[in-house]
């Protein structure tokens, strides 16, 4: 990784361990999560123009539509120039916490 983008990188004040769901993000946190490991593509919908999801599983939670447990991943959108981090949600939701038995975070920005 390039020096001076790690140092953009670890001065912004993104940090996923305590991120909150609809939080803004930089340009730099979005392309970095987007490159780590081939992802799962959002086409839109749910509210977003794009994005994706990490595709290693965060965890796994109990699907309610289906009672099954589904593996959940960490998410983010784009809307023109605004990169989101969306929190964990099932493979290709934007939000899934309305069907988790036991949502992983409760944290959300406020508008």
């Amino acid at each position: 990784m390039d020096e001076r983008f790690a140092d953009r990188l670890h001065n912004s004040d993104f940090d996923i361990t305590i991120a909150q769901r609809g939080q803004e993000i930089t340009r730099g946190w979005y392309e970095y999560y987007l490159n780590i490991l081939p992802p799962i593509s959002l086409k839109g919908g749910q509210g977003c123009l794009a994005g994706f999801q990490v595709s290693e599983p965060y965890s796994d939670e109990r699907d309610t539509r289906t009672g099954r447990l589904r593996p959940t991943y960490s998410t983010f959108t784009n809307s023109g120039n605004q990169y989101f981090y969306q929190g964990i949600n099932f493979a290709g939701e934007v939000d899934s916490r309305p069907y988790m038995e036991s949502c992983p975070e409760a944290r959300e920005v406020s508008e």
